[in-house]
């Protein structure tokens, strides 16, 4: 059921009225709730309209059927390397049988027997991975070619039974993660993954969102900064949330491989993705990102590697 209410001047950002506090703007701007469901998996998501905007006040849970193939993650997930990915033999085997049966490998001619690709294959098949027949049968190229072709072709299939391997094995050690948190995305994935009649939210329509939610206008371009003392209205844990429920929920960072794990920081920051692209140079482009952290009353606006997965939330397309 929809319901309306209104934040009055009489709303206090914190537990005192601390000197910070008087930097805010009081909230006068309508907020109301309502549900979405997603059609492609059927999961339901409580929405948030404030202003003349409509959010998902919850992360996104669409799964992506290769998981990190795609980019998409939950926490811990395994990365899949598609280039050492074995498909599945069985199908393997049937695809290159059918293929000698139709005539699309054949043996050149005046080979002597145990040289004969149709041999080698029949040969090897069971024991060897379709790379190593591959270059067992280098001398070949057509042949070869064909192979890597029925390789390719079953890569989809095993990568999806792969990703929900790992994705399986993830949840039961991070609790079932994304029921509460959603999924990460790196940046290509987050511009895939809405659903039809939603977006990912620019860096635009986040500074509408934090200019009704209190964030001084005179602090809404800082970049690679702490702008205001409004993430409570963002985080409900405060008390005094509005019911965006942006969750600290950690993410997949790109370049800390030193901590043995690039899944961290759950339970400290949030990082989610806007849809707009910081221009650095000529060849380097970062995605701008929202941060929020448990330690900071601030909302930070800063830049990001692109393969970096981080958390989203949708927009409704007006």
């Amino acid at each position: 059921m929809k319901y309306i209410y209104m934040l009055a001047s009489a709303v206090i950002l914190l537990a005192a009225c601390k000197k910070e506090n008087s930097k805010l703007s009081d909230i006068t701007t309508a907020i109301s709730f309502d549900n979405f469901i997603d059609v492609r998996d059927g999961n339901t998501y409580k929405t948030i309209k404030v202003g003349n905007q409509e959010w998902m006040a919850e992360n996104l849970r669409y799964r992506m059927p290769t998981g990190s193939v795609e980019g998409c993650f939950t926490y811990g997930e395994a990365s899949i390397n598609m280039v050492t990915l074995l498909v599945d033999k069985p199908r393997f085997k049937d695809s290159v049988n059918a293929a000698i049966a139709r005539g699309e490998i054949v043996n050149p001619p005046n080979l002597p027997a145990i040289q004969r690709p149709t041999i080698i294959i029949a040969l090897n098949i069971d024991a060897l991975t379709p790379r190593q027949l591959m270059e067992r049968l280098t001398p070949y190229p057509n042949v070869v070619a064909v192979l890597e072709r029925i390789n390719k072709n079953l890569l989809g299939p095993a990568a999806i039974k792969e990703a929900a391997v790992n994705f399986q094995k993830a949840e039961q050690e991070n609790s079932n993660y994304f029921k509460k948190y959603g999924l990460m995305y790196t940046y290509k994935a987050a511009q895939l993954v809405a659903p039809a009649g939603w977006r990912l939210p620019t860096d635009n329509d986040w500074k509408e969102l934090e200019q009704n939610l209190g964030i001084p206008a005179s602090e809404l371009d800082l970049l690679e900064n702490w702008r205001g003392w409004a993430a409570g209205r963002f985080l409900d844990k405060t008390g005094t949330g509005t019911g965006f429920n942006a969750l600290l929920g950690g993410g997949k960072l790109y370049g800390v491989f030193m901590y043995g794990t690039p899944f961290l920081n759950k339970e400290v920051n949030g990082y989610y993705w806007t849809a707009t692209e910081y221009q650095a140079n000529d060849s380097t482009s970062y995605g701008i990102m929202r941060n929020f952290m448990s330690a900071q009353k601030g909302v930070w606006r800063g830049t990001a590697k692109k393969e970096s997965a981080y958390h989203i939330k949708c927009i409704k397309i007006k």
